[in-house]
């Protein structure tokens, strides 16, 4: 097992709130001021949101207080954020847990913003218990969100981690990765739900479930080691450090920072942010290939880019080599050769066809990854310099293309289920692999054996075509919503004319 180390669960105590009662090595003692911050998520989370009304919603709106010496200490900032995101990995692809899960979490108003998107930016703490937690007086205006995900999706049970190390031990508080794709529906709230209040004193606005499908963080063994230290350069300087103090302080005395102060903390909050998902990608691949490695079958979530031993993603099959002449001599050789030759065939045909059919729909995800996490910080871009006056109505067109663009992408594999079946491709492949390795090692090869490796083949097939039926299904839904979306906009629309 890939165990998540003492520094991973430091960084998951600190974002609990847990850092003053870390210990430090003497080597690094100068550290306490940054651990003893017992509100860090609100930084953490604050510097993966877009542009800039998170910070205004949770410092001027709702009036939090940050200690401003956390951000003298950027190196062990970053290492925290990619020590959570490591633990998270490993405890996806390495550590047992639930095949799917049913959260939920109360947010703020200002969080539907980035929804959107279709794109959740930073870590979301949830519980598995619907608590019935009455305690909203200190957020501006109340966001309800049950969440739904398969256990693939990157997360990590904290208390399962901390244990009694935890700072809440009797929450069951699971964490989940940033930058997740997911797409959402309205919900109705209950009627103790609408007697909830936020700090103005009014009751929650809406109530959405999530669907989290898909993370937009593709292992990437590249190190572009020039890239990452160029843009480290850029967000470490201290003329950047002291533009991000100077905005969070100035937030925090409820004032506006000035226009032009705003605009350099969103582009250096975009840098971070670039540097950030490069640093998670490569992580990915580290923690996915040592997973893989030590026998592990973490593979339905991206593990085709994975290389182990030979190159997978040149679809090299193993299927049908294996050598049968060691089996004894004896009455019905000749049946049994001709079954096993026939089981390895069918298996190495099925393992090429599923390889295939996984690159293709690794592609079509990967296109819409790309057009997603480039095309919103281009309408953040756009946005922005539309309030220069001569570029004001070219930059609103561009801002309008970019933002439909970015919301079509995660529709369009939505429609065709290309997650799903990326997912499902994946997973039915690596069992296939697994199959053809056990057999090739078997050393007691008999008509037991054989027996038991058609069995385990048929369960393959068998749940492979479950999966597929429940992605058709998927597709099914999804035409018929639109469908009716569609009719209900036309008779609105002709009601309109009437």
């Amino acid at each position: 097992m890939d165990e998540i180390n003492r520094l991973e669960k430091n960084s998951i105590l600190y974002y609990q709130g847990g850092g003053p009662g870390i210990a430090l090595s003497p080597g690094n003692s100068n550290l306490r001021e940054f651990y003893d911050v017992d509100n860090s998520y609100i930084v953490i989370n604050a510097l993966l949101m877009p542009g800039i009304s998170n910070e205004k919603a949770r410092l001027m709106e709702e009036g939090k207080k940050v200690t401003l010496s956390i951000f003298t200490h950027m190196d062990e900032m970053i290492n925290v954020y990619c020590r959570l995101y490591s633990a998270m990995c490993k405890y996806t692809y390495s550590y047992e847990h639930e095949d799917k899960y049913h959260t939920y979490r109360t947010d703020r108003m200002n969080t539907l913003e980035f929804l959107k998107h279709g794109q959740m930016y930073s870590f979301m703490s949830t519980k598995k218990c619907n608590c019935k937690n009455t305690d909203f007086d200190d957020k501006d205006g109340i966001l309800l969100l049950e969440v739904e995900t398969l256990g693939n999706m990157e997360h990590v049970d904290i208390n399962a981690v901390l244990k009694e190390e935890s700072k809440y031990p009797h929450e069951q508080e699971i964490l989940f990765a940033p930058f997740i794709l997911l797409d959402k529906e309205p919900l109705e709230m209950t009627e103790e739900e609408r007697l909830y209040r936020d700090i103005h004193g009014n009751p929650p606005e809406a109530k959405y479930l999530l669907h989290l499908r898909l993370s937009s963080i593709a292992p990437c063994k590249e190190h572009m080691e020039e890239e990452l230290k160029g843009l480290y350069r850029e967000i470490t300087t201290a003329d950047s450090m002291e533009t991000v103090r100077q905005v969070w302080e100035v937030l925090m005395c409820g004032k506006e920072p000035e226009a032009d102060t705003i605009q350099h903390y969103i582009k250096w909050k975009e840098k971070f942010q670039i540097y950030l998902r490069i640093r998670f990608a490569q992580i990915k691949y580290e923690v996915t290939t040592r997973n893989l490695e030590s026998g592990g079958e973490c593979g339905v979530n991206y593990m085709q880019d994975v290389d182990q031993g030979q190159d997978k993603d040149e679809g090299q099959s193993t299927g049908g080599k294996r050598d049968i002449n060691n089996i004894p001599e004896g009455e019905g050789m000749q049946d049994f050769r001709k079954r096993l030759g026939k089981l390895e065939k069918d298996i190495g045909n099925y393992y090429d066809y599923t390889d295939k059919k996984r690159k293709t729909y690794r592609r079509c995800v990967q296109v819409v990854n790309v057009i997603v996490s480039v095309l919103y910080p281009l309408t953040t871009l756009f946005v922005a310099l539309s309030l220069m006056e001569n570029l004001q109505v070219f930059m609103k067109v561009a801002g309008l293309l970019t933002s439909a663009m970015g919301a079509i992408a995660p529709l369009v594999a939505k429609g065709f289920a290309w997650n799903e079946k990326l997912q499902q491709r994946t997973a039915t492949f690596m069992k296939l692999d697994r199959l053809i390795r056990d057999m090739e090692y078997d050393q007691s090869f008999d008509k037991d054996s054989l027996d038991w490796y058609v069995e385990r083949y048929n369960a393959i097939v068998d749940e492979d075509n479950k999966m597929g039926l429940a992605n058709a299904l998927i597709m099914g839904k999804y035409s018929e919503s639109m469908t009716k979306k569609s009719e209900k906009e036309q008779e609105t629309d002709n009601g309109e004319k009437e």
